[in-house]
């Protein structure tokens, strides 16, 4: 069933509706869940992400710039898990951000048709007007524009540059909303508490990224991270369809995938009966 907002309302009030499965932002997942709540309706919301890329001090820079790097233009940024605030120790902050930079610089932004293009445009103008209003009011604030931060002198099509800020607040709107475009901010730590702190300081728990040499500890760090889901050392490189996928606060509720996104289509029945 096709339509616009007023066959959503539609499906969202219908008691004959039992579960509510919603895949977008966490503005109309709000809305949606306000309506279904009113009836007490079933709820799968897979909603927006500010995810956090931790870049640990003994981390494989390599490893940690390329996954850094597809955050920024993987869809042109326009994906819900990409971990678009990349937290990174100061003893490597420089090197990374070089490293960073470079991999993004050598990605070409064009027509998608053509097999030269590692990113393409952006859904529709309104995504790119979008994006240039949290990169003005970044520059305003101070931010640092380490690479992009223009529409690369594209006159025609909804391009816009992969953009790399640092020297950047995370209570800053390029840092705290999610955007969806290519743009991330790197943001300095000092220690593993303070990464942690700044990864779970968001609305949003959908995902995340460790990047350390030493397998436990990047454990231990994904472990404390509030997300649904979290990488170490580029993870497996794909979403599997056999582990459950959702997040946590403005995230969205309930999973997708695996055995517990079946269990949310299901209600359980238990009965009872007296044997003879």
């Amino acid at each position: 069933m096709t339509g616009g907002a007023d066959v959503g309302e539609r499906l969202v009030a219908d008691p004959r509706v039992d579960l509510v499965s919603f895949t977008g932002s966490d503005q109309i997942g709000s809305l949606i869940a306000g309506a279904a709540s009113a009836r007490f309706a079933g709820l799968v919301l897979e909603l927006g992400g500010k995810s956090a890329l931790i870049v640990c001090e003994d981390a494989d820079l390599e490893v940690a710039a390329k996954a850094g790097a597809q955050s920024a233009t993987y869809h042109a940024g326009q994906g819900c898990a990409l971990t678009t605030r990349h937290l990174v120790h100061r003893a490597v902050l420089d090197r990374y951000l070089d490293m960073l930079v470079a991999r993004i610089g050598a990605i070409r932004v064009g027509d998608p048709g053509d097999p030269a293009t590692g990113m393409g445009p952006l859904i529709r103008g309104t995504a790119v007007d979008r994006g240039e209003r949290y990169v003005h009011d970044a520059r305003e604030r101070g931010a640092r524009v380490a690479t992009g931060g223009s529409r690369g002198g594209h006159d025609r099509g909804f391009y816009y540059e992969p953009t790399v800020f640092s020297v950047v607040s995370n209570a800053w709107p390029v840092a705290w909303e999610e955007i969806f475009g290519p743009v991330v901010v790197v943001i300095a730590f000092s220690n593993e508490d303070e990464s942690i702190e700044l990864a779970n300081d968001s609305s949003y728990g959908l995902a995340g990224h460790v990047v350390s040499e030493d397998p436990a500890r990047a454990f231990a760090l994904a472990c404390r991270l509030r997300t649904g889901s979290v990488d170490i050392n580029g993870g497996p490189g794909y979403t599997s369809p056999e582990v459950p996928f959702g997040g946590y606060k403005r995230s969205g509720v309930g999973r997708e995938n695996g055995p517990q996104g079946i269990d949310e289509y299901t209600q359980f029945k238990t009965i009872k009966y007296h044997a003879r």
